[in-house]
């Protein structure tokens, strides 16, 4: 029921739990106990309001901090490998790549706010700890009706913990492979008006390298730091104000060579430093029981500088500065109308300004310069109906507009049926946007070691008349009176699922997607300079669709009062596709070379789709729990400590994709023949974990130890050419102490 979401939500926010005297509402609350269950969470991503994870009409899955425990992940890239279909995308960082999508169509939150500082679309999942985290959504599929660009793909929602009434922390350090150290400490108080949690981490490596006999690393060496500070006050009945800071800095130290011909080359240092705040007050508030809103606030600012040069002479080879300000003003308002129906309604500002050596100031009004900015207003609204328990529907559509492209519209409808206690169909349909990068409309980029220029849509006839005027320009391929500012690329899709739950122990959950996007950017040559080298520039060109299928299993058996052994996985057939290629191959247009030089005319079975996606993926964690029965005592002159039942817990992860195109040799525009892709493998992890819970029993606060070993990549799969990122097997063994 709608009811139930208001309840859920005052449950979230508040520590000490909203007390309902109505009798709708002490429903609501005997329904809460399941609720809360592992199996069955709240979540809150898909609909910006909470609702149990089995009421949700939109694909959606949640990664538990149990789960986080058992499979020994510290860093977000490593905990979302283990959800079907989700891969990594190294390319300027760690990125993923859902439902056939790149890195840059799907949007990351920390608690709802953004995560900003993307490089060429990239936003580096690795740079996300896992400490102090109580779970995280991932909804699949367009959810642009609700929250805009980057969300085309879909949309993951880090979670973050609040403390435990009293003070509580954690002190947890992790060392492995390659020198490679994960240090937290979590500190927290927790009063009936008043929360406090701070949370200091460090992490770094050595780097590693798979080509030790040529100058460079595979990947580099790195120390991390970051920090987070949440403070939050409840000054009324279901309402509070709250406020959450977060830092972090990176120095990063690599080294690579440039082949000057077959038996020379020169070697290059490279120091990158990276900066990043964020802050993000926030009020909600309540009128009576169903008025209630959120008033939100987020400043953010994320700055990098990179420096390579020759190791010997220390002259510069290459040198980037770029910052990044993002500020963001939202007011959100629901209405619970009656038992049935509950609306949604909300207005905001983004603003977005960049700088640094790749972004020139622009010339403002006032004959003075300044950094390029980007101004974007925009509404969101969704309405709710709940005719049932067994039954819902959702509408919901968001309006934006930009001060440099087309405003876009995006709405979405979704469906919910609970046909029995077993069976439980889903389905939605909608539309989604990226909006062009800063990249894409601001970019003012001259390589000076190369000689290529590479500008964005807004800054191209400036560009190529300043080169004319210099003279370095050859030959024009467009007319620069001809060019326009791109738009948005934009998506339909749909979403048809299913869950089917026989038992309490088993559940399984299938669903199919298709998307069908247009006006996908891309970058194609405008001009030749003198020199040889193009001039570059981004056009609205290829249209492309990624459809599949995917199923999810997760299990459980339990053997006595001791054993229990939980499976969670799954497998995802997946096509990415560009439907120009698809047209030329049915009309026999696409050629190839096989590996003796040879033309060969090719057909739709030769096409592998869009470069780095698996036509099949599978993954699995398989845990075993023990339960120590027994308690042991040890008494001295001042204390006596008593270990409580403790479990002891095994898992292991597997992930298999199949092939995958890497390159192009043929020249064709995929991957169509052995050499150019690389080969279907499986990626192992174990982990050992063992608890125990200690307690004074002459009342002191109980002391929780937790001791792990951890394994990643058992079978030493590495691809030091197509995939030099991926290392070889790491150990690791940590402890942490909680209370």
């Amino acid at each position: 029921m709608a009811w139930l979401v208001v309840l859920s939500i005052a449950s979230i926010n508040q520590a000490e739990g909203a007390r309902v005297t109505s009798a709708a509402g002490q429903q609501a609350q005997d329904r809460d106990t399941v609720a809360y269950t592992s199996k069955n969470p709240l979540v809150i991503s898909a609909t910006r309001s909470a609702k149990r994870l089995e009421d949700v009409s939109v694909p959606t899955t949640v990664l538990d901090a149990e789960m986080i425990t058992q499979t020994g992940q510290r860093r977000l890239d490593g905990l979302l490998m283990q959800i079907p279909g989700i891969t990594l995308f190294q390319e300027h960082g760690q990125g993923i790549q859902m439902q056939g999508f790149s890195p840059e169509y799907t949007l990351i939150l920390i608690d709802g706010e953004p995560v900003i500082g993307r490089m060429a679309g990239t936003l580096d999942v690795s740079r996300v700890t896992l400490h102090g985290v109580k779970h995280i959504e991932v909804v699949e599929g367009p959810s642009s009706s609700l929250y805009g660009s980057e969300a085309l793909a879909g949309v993951v929602n880090i979670i973050t913990k609040t403390p435990n009434a009293g003070f509580s922390g954690q002190l947890s350090t992790q060392l492995g492979t390659h020198a490679a150290q994960d240090h937290t400490l979590r500190l927290g108080w927790s009063a009936e008006t008043m929360d406090v949690q701070w949370v200091l981490n460090q992490y770094g490596s050595d780097g590693f390298d798979h080509t030790p006999r040529e100058f460079g690393v595979s990947a580099p060496s790195f120390e991390d730091l970051s920090s987070s500070l949440t403070t939050t006050w409840r000054f009324a009945p279901r309402s509070r104000f709250k406020v959450q800071a977060r830092a972090s800095s990176r120095d990063l130290q690599s080294s690579f060579s440039v082949r000057q011909s077959a038996s020379t080359s020169i070697p290059y240092l490279d120091e990158s430093s990276r900066q990043d705040f964020s802050i993000a007050p926030s009020i909600e508030w309540a009128v009576g029981s169903r008025v209630f809103g959120f008033s939100r606030g987020y400043w953010a600012t994320y700055q990098t500088d990179q420096h390579q040069f020759e190791q010997q002479t220390e002259q510069t080879f290459y040198q980037d500065q770029f910052d990044q300000d993002f500020l963001k003003i939202e007011q959100q308002v629901n209405v619970l109308w009656s038992n049935q129906h509950l609306s949604m309604a909300g207005v905001g500002l983004n603003r977005e300004t960049l700088g640094g050596d790749r972004y020139e100031s622009t010339l403002q009004v006032d004959g003075t310069t300044g950094q390029p900015e980007a101004q974007q207003w925009f509404a969101f609204i969704q309405h709710e109906w709940i005719p049932s328990e067994r039954f819902e529907l959702n509408l919901s559509g968001r309006y934006d507009r930009h001060e440099d492209y087309s405003p876009q519209f995006s709405p979405r409808f979704s469906a919910r049926w609970q046909a029995n206690d077993a069976w439980t169909l889903r389905a939605s349909v909608g539309s989604g946007f990226k909006a062009p990068a800063f990249r894409q409309l601001y970019l003012d980029f001259n390589n000076s070691n190369v000689g290529y220029s590479v500008f964005g849509s807004t800054k191209m006839v400036e560009g190529l008349q300043s080169l004319l005027d210099q003279g370095v320009l050859t030959s024009l391929f467009l007319d620069p009176a001809n060019l326009g500012i791109i738009q948005s690329e934009t998506s339909n899709a749909f979403n048809l699922g299913a869950t089917f739950t026989p038992t309490e122990s088993l559940r399984l959950r299938g669903h199919l997607f298709y998307n069908d996007v247009s006006n996908l950017i891309e970058t194609q040559p405008v001009a030749q300079k003198s020199n040889g080298q193009f001039v570059y520039g981004y056009f609205n060109l290829d249209r492309i669709y990624t459809r599949g299928a995917r199923l999810d299993v997760d299990a459980s058996r339990t053997v006595g009062q001791r054993h229990r052994l939980s499976l969670r996985g799954g497998y995802q057939f997946l096509q990415a596709h560009d439907r120009d290629v698809v047209d030329d191959l049915r009309a026999g247009r696409v050629f190839g070379r096989d590996l003796n030089n040879r033309d060969m005319k090719l057909s739709m079975a030769d096409y592998s789709g869009l470069f780095g996606r698996s036509t099949h993926h599978l993954s699995g964690t398989l845990t075993y729990q023990m339960v120590d029965a027994q308690q042991r005592q040890w008494t001295t002159a001042t204390s006596s400590l008593r270990s409580t039942a403790t479990p002891t817990s095994v898992s292991v992860t597997s992930r298999w994709r199949s092939k995958y195109g890497y390159r192009d040799l043929d020249g064709n525009g995929f991957a169509n023949r052995e050499d150019e892709f690389v080969d279907a493998h499986l990626l192992l992890d174990a982990t050992v974990t063992k608890t125990f819970s200690l307690e004074n029993t002459r009342g002191s606060q109980p002391l929780q130890l937790t001791l792990q070993g951890h394994v990643r990549n058992l079978t030493a799969i590495t691809f030091p050419e197509t995939n030099p990122s991926l290392a070889g097997r790491q150990w690791a063994v940590s402890i942490s102490f909680e209370w």
